[in-house]
C-alpha cells in the first residue's frame, strides 16, 4: 500500500506516483514518494527519445515547441542585442547557465549577433572550467568550437 505523501507541483499523491512508475515500466526507488518526478515521459513515435520537462508539461502536449516563441520574445524585450545584454548581466553576476539559455534565445531571433556569440562563448566557456562529467565536458568543447567558429 502506498503512503500518503505531500502532493507534488501536478496534485499527484504517492499513490499516483507508483501508479505512474508501473505504467512507465520504470523501477519505483524507495524515496520515489518525496519526488514530483520518477521518469520523464518521453514524446514522439518511434522510440523518440527526446524527454519531456517534469512537472505539468503542458506546453509539451502540443507540437509547437517552447523554442519556437523565442525571437518573439527577443523583439519583444528590445532585440537580440538587450537580450545579449541581460545575459552578459547574468554571466556577470555568476549565472552562467541562465546566461546561456539567454543568449541561445538572442540566437535564435539573430543567429549572427556578436554581441550574444560572445556572452554563448563566455558561458559556455564558464561552464566548462567547472564541468567535472566526461559527457558534459564533451559536449561544452563542442559548443565552444562552434561559437568560436561563428566568432571568427
Amino acid at each position: 500500500m502506498a503512503k500518503r505523501c505531500r502532493v507534488n507541483r501536478c496534485g499527484a499523491t504517492a499513490a499516483v506516483a507508483a501508479w505512474a512508475a508501473v505504467a512507465l515500466s520504470a523501477p519505483l526507488a524507495a524515496d520515489a514518494a518525496d519526488r514530483t518526478a520518477i521518469r520523464p515521459p518521453y514524446r514522439g513515435a518511434g522510440g523518440s527519445a527526446e524527454p519531456v520537462r517534469p512537472g505539468c508539461p503542458t506546453d509539451d502536449m502540443y507540437p509547437a515547441r517552447p523554442e519556437s516563441v523565442h525571437a518573439e520574445v527577443v523583439e519583444t524585450a528590445g532585440g537580440a542585442d538587450a537580450v545579449a545584454g541581460r545575459a552578459r548581466e547574468l554571466l556577470n553576476g555568476g549565472d552562467s547557465q541562465r546566461a546561456l539559455h539567454m543568449s541561445d534565445m538572442a540566437l535564435r531571433a539573430e543567429g549572427e549577433n556578436r554581441a550574444a556569440l560572445e556572452v554563448r562563448r563566455d558561458a559556455v566557456q564558464t561552464l566548462l572550467a567547472g564541468a567535472v562529467n566526461l559527457n558534459e565536458r564533451g559536449w561544452l568543447t563542442a559548443a565552444l568550437r562552434e561559437v568560436e567558429a561563428k566568432l571568427d
